[in-house]
């Protein structure tokens, strides 16, 4: 496990700089596209070192994505967001009748658990294609070496 995370320190570092771009940059919808940029290249970056450095197989190393994923949303994203208060504030048209247990922190958790269900897919997808050019960049290195 230690090197796993080892390997994966590099995509974890762009990952968390990313979070700390989003938490305190004022710029708008700027800020979410490049957010968004990093996050897949970082995911795909993920599969990509564990196929090429540690050997694993692309369904093995796909798995990086949906844990990379976890890192950014819930330890850089959420976690911060209740510690530090940056919530945006509840819009006036929700009632609290509607919230979870009447509270926002815990309807914000509910949305960001249904978005990671949603994303674990999306990220396993991203993780794999990095994986595979892994894989085809190791299997091209070989069939050169073998030719000499």
């Amino acid at each position: 496990m230690k090197r796993y995370l080892t390997i994966l320190s590099g995509p974890i570092l762009m990952l968390f700089l990313s979070a700390i771009l989003v938490h305190v940059s004022v710029l708008g919808p700027e800020v979410i596209v490049l957010n968004t940029i990093i996050q897949i290249f970082a995911l795909a970056l993920g599969g990509w070192l564990l196929s090429t450095r540690l050997k694993f197989s692309i369904s093995a190393a796909s798995f990086s994505g949906p844990l990379l994923l976890f890192i950014d949303i819930f330890l850089f994203g959420y976690i911060p967001s209740i510690l530090f208060g940056q919530f945006p504030p509840m819009p006036e048209e929700i009632s609290p009748n509607q919230l979870v247990l009447g509270s926002f922190q815990l309807t914000a958790l509910l949305g960001i658990l249904s978005a990671y269900v949603f994303l674990f897919p999306v990220s396993l997808a991203v993780a794999a294609i990095g994986s595979y050019i892994g894989v085809r960049g190791n299997r091209r290195g070989l069939d050169e070496e073998s030719a000499l």
